[in-house]
């Protein structure tokens, strides 16, 4: 499943239409990669990430999702949270004056993480 995820991304990505449609339809494959598990979730949600930071996404487009994508992984378990959390960063790190917002959120969350583990 994780890797039809994957290509469902790659086709949208690559594909034209509205603003709100397009978003639609990355919240419905997010929507689909969020209760998948173990592995699969984490590729899933990996593949995700790594969509909404590629430049070829809409800049609109790629805020919004990231927000909702950050308000379904405290749900997850932690220690896969925890890994997306960090590979998160790490794409986004090179556009990180456009997503300024999504990595505060990201950071926030990942700090309640590693005070529950007590991880300072």
């Amino acid at each position: 499943m994780a890797a039809a995820v994957q290509q469902y991304l790659a086709q949208l990505m690559n594909s034209s239409g509205s603003h709100k449609d397009l978003a639609g339809k990355y919240l419905q494959i997010l929507g689909k990669a969020i209760p998948l598990s173990g592995a699969e979730q984490l590729e899933a949600l990996k593949a995700f990430a790594e969509t909404m930071v590629n430049e070829n996404v809409s800049l609109m487009i790629s805020r919004q999702l990231l927000t909702v994508f950050c308000t379904h992984l405290p749900n997850l378990p932690e220690s896969t949270a925890k890994e997306i959390y960090h590979f998160a960063l790490e794409k986004i790190q090179p556009r990180v004056i456009s997503f300024e917002e999504q990595i505060a959120s990201i950071r926030q969350h990942l700090a309640s993480i590693y005070e529950k583990e007590e991880g300072w």
